[in-house]
């Protein structure tokens, strides 16, 4: 059982969809102006995102909570919803034009598996980490298998070519080709 599966649905719901975390979250805007094509959300969580994505995408949301997967098709039965774990994501190769990875990787154990496997079924990427890039890293919390991890910049060197952008204390983690003053879309 995780941190997630003993939440109420309407907590689950509405967690993301804070003033704070909200469509005005200055990450979601950017999300928003440069996310197009075929999209893997590949942390999905109760379909934020895809209220803001599903007009501009051909979005496919994929968690590994089934209480969220639940939630995303109760409030969005039009979607594309699919379970699944982001260290095995159940896609081929260079499947989807870019995977969206947001808040997800500060709560596994290690970034590793997940990058990989981002980078295996995504043209491109978008990494966002909830808590900026550290000096050093560390587990900040932990509690019923729910960690807030901070990651060094040595992560950056794992990721290979990629640039960065920090908007309100969160960090953006994005494809070397995905230039934000030349274009507004990736695809």
């Amino acid at each position: 059982m995780t941190f997630w599966d003993n939440q109420t649905k309407d907590n689950l719901f509405n967690f993301l969809r804070s003033d704070y975390e909200g469509s005005d979250n200055p990450t979601r805007v950017w999300i928003r102006d440069h996310v197009r094509g075929k999209v893997l959300d590949a942390a999905c969580g109760a379909g934020a995102d895809y209220e803001y994505l599903k007009d501009q995408t051909d979005y496919t949301g994929m968690d590994f909570t089934p209480k969220m997967l639940e939630l995303c098709h109760e409030h969005f039965p039009e979607g594309k919803f699919v379970e699944g774990n982001i260290e095995k994501i159940p896609f081929k190769d260079k499947e989807f034009d870019v995977v969206l990875a947001r808040h997800i990787l500060e709560h596994l154990d290690g970034y590793e598996k997940a990058i990989d496997e981002v980078k295996r079924v995504g043209k491109k990427f978008v990494i966002v980490l909830f808590l900026p890039l550290e000096d050093t890293e560390k587990l900040v919390f932990h509690q019923d298998g729910y960690h807030n991890n901070t990651y060094s910049k040595k992560m950056l060197d794992y990721i290979g070519p990629c640039k960065t952008l920090r908007l309100r204390e969160q960090e953006i983690i994005y494809s070397e080709d995905l230039d934000s003053s030349d274009s507004k879309k990736l695809s």
